[in-house]
């Protein structure tokens, strides 16, 4: 009887284990690195260049030091997005919905900053948010609509010391 207990106590810890490392249903699996991201097929990267805004624009790619962020894990194939220039992670403004804009604010943790990574093909990428609408550059903003096949919903991965795309 105590072999039957111990054999289901290890099947339920491995099961456990197993699908808490394995729970991104979707998303793209990102290692722990520096990054960058940029509108596909475009020499313009996120940038967050100014000290206290919370303001995100694009920058050509003389100076990506302020461009570089790293995917943190957020489980169920979820990321936040942590801008490396000043620790602040990718936010939704106000509620998650069709047109909200997007800025970097400190981190919370919450459903206003987690993004799946969807891989789509040629090292390009989408990221949604969890009501399944997708960012969008639009004019001079970053914001949420419907996830289409736009082409301003197309992102590239760069690691930012090779500018090699990631796949």
């Amino acid at each position: 009887m105590n072999k039957i207990i111990t054999l289901i106590v290890f099947l339920l810890t491995f099961i456990t284990s197993y699908g808490q490392n394995n729970d991104y249903f979707g998303s793209a699996l990102i290692p722990k690195n520096e990054y960058l991201i940029r509108p596909a097929n475009t020499n313009l990267y996120w940038n967050v260049s100014k000290q206290n805004s919370a303001d995100i624009d694009l920058i050509k790619n003389n100076n990506t030091e302020n461009s570089k962020i790293m995917f943190i894990p957020a489980g169920k194939g979820y990321y936040y997005i942590k801008f490396l220039k000043n620790g602040h992670y990718l936010t939704i403004k106000g509620a998650i919905k069709k047109g909200a804009l997007l800025h970097n604010s400190k981190p919370e943790q919450n459903e206003t900053q987690k993004f799946k990574v969807i891989s789509k093909d040629n090292g390009q990428f989408k990221f949604i948010a969890i009501n399944k609408l997708s960012i969008e550059f639009s004019g001079n903003n970053f914001k949420l609509n419907s996830n289409t096949n736009n082409k301003n919903q197309i992102f590239e991965i760069l690691e930012a010391d090779s500018k090699k795309k990631f796949n």
